[in-house]
């Protein structure tokens, strides 16, 4: 239980990060921290990253990794989000991989898009049992709480949650072997013409180290 409060602790502090007193162009967050994470369990967040763990190492195009996808899915469309799956098929130095970024939607009165971004693949280690509890499943299980916070607010913004697929290195870390979820959506964003609607990306990831 001292492990699951000190989960909490970092998770309602990022909360307060990503939704508290940021200038957005001719908008402003909440700027009280209080009302930004009003709603806000890391405990049930806490929950959400067991599930995650639970199913394993979640790899690009694993079994697990269908089921971990399935599982956001679900949580994001329980809160009210609008999904969507951004799936592609990736070149990568142990062969193409078929990936898919999840994303849940949240439609302000206005089209500016904030983008709250995590990943929840896992890195592909031989010999090892990566589970990702920190590196992968904690800034997931952090979007799924934050789109039950979103689902009770109305805001200005659009509010995209994107949980990327393919961000760790499928066999050496480079620029080429490494965000392919991330850069494919940015790459697809401009051709689609649709990156000048993006006002701000916040992006959350291996939120328990020194918990």
């Amino acid at each position: 239980m001292a492990a699951a409060n000190k989960v909490a602790a970092v998770l309602i502090l990022v909360g307060a990060a990503a939704t508290a007193g940021v200038n957005i162009g001719r908008y402003r967050a909440r700027a009280n921290l209080c009302g930004a994470t009003s709603g806000f369990s890391g405990e049930r967040a806490f929950n959400n990253l067991r599930e995650l763990v639970e199913l394993g190492p979640r790899p690009p195009g694993s079994q697990a990794s269908h089921r971990a996808r399935e599982y956001i899915s679900r949580q994001l469309s329980a809160a009210g989000a609008e999904v969507a799956d951004d799936s592609f098929v990736a070149p990568t130095p142990i062969g193409d991989i078929p990936m898919t970024n999840v994303i849940g939607v949240f439609h302000g009165e206005d089209r500016a898009v904030v983008i709250l971004a995590g990943h929840y693949d896992t890195a592909r280690l031989d010999g090892v049992r990566f589970v990702g509890a920190n590196d992968g499943g904690s800034s997931a299980a952090f979007l799924l709480e934050m789109a039950r916070v979103l689902s009770r607010r109305k805001d200005k913004l659009t509010y995209w949650l994107v949980l990327f697929d393919g961000e760790e290195a499928l066999k050496q870390w480079s620029a080429m072997d490494s965000l392919y979820g991330s850069r494919h959506l940015a790459d697809k964003l401009t051709s689609e013409r649709k990156r000048t609607k993006i006002k701000a990306l916040i992006l959350v990831d291996r939120l328990l180290t020194g918990a």
